[in-house]
């Protein structure tokens, strides 16, 4: 099998966000992704590819002329549904109300890093759209988890 990273920035047929994937232990969950969705629907932002003229901002000054950042109303919306399923996992986790297991501590730990590089650390907008899918794939994941062990 080959994988190759394809010009939307995802990874085909063996990306879990696009595809139902094979049966896989230890990833069962991933029967429970969520479908794409357009907008206006709320979860339409977990399918946003970002625009280089649109969405990316150069820094300015930099001897990089390259590296830059998503502008921050691109990616707030995103961030926004971070901290919710962040909140609903650790809610979770302290009533007790479904198994919360070191998987999906690690999915909510890795989602929230990569939002975070996505907001703060300057990248080439290549890098950037590549953050984006990261957070996009964790957040799908997290739910994924949530939903197939019950809330």
């Amino acid at each position: 099998m080959e994988v190759v990273l394809r010009e939307d920035y995802r990874y085909g047929m063996v990306d879990p966000i696009q595809w139902p994937q094979l049966y896989s232990e230890g990833y069962e969950y991933l029967c429970a992704l969520q479908r794409h969705r357009e907008a206006p629907h709320r979860l339409a932002r977990l399918w946003w590819t970002p625009d280089e003229g649109e969405d990316f901002q150069l820094l300015q000054g930099c001897t990089i002329k390259t590296l830059g950042l998503l502008r921050a109303e691109c990616v707030r919306e995103l961030s926004e549904m971070v901290d919710d399923l962040v909140a609903e996992v650790e809610d979770s986790e302290r009533r007790r109300m479904h198994v919360v297991d070191d998987r999906v501590l690690w999915l909510t730990t890795a989602m929230r890093h990569a939002r975070d590089r996505l907001r703060n650390f300057a990248c080439t907008f290549r890098d950037a759209a590549m953050q984006v899918r990261e957070v996009q794939r964790y957040w799908l994941m997290t739910r994924a988890y949530l939903d197939y062990y019950g809330t």
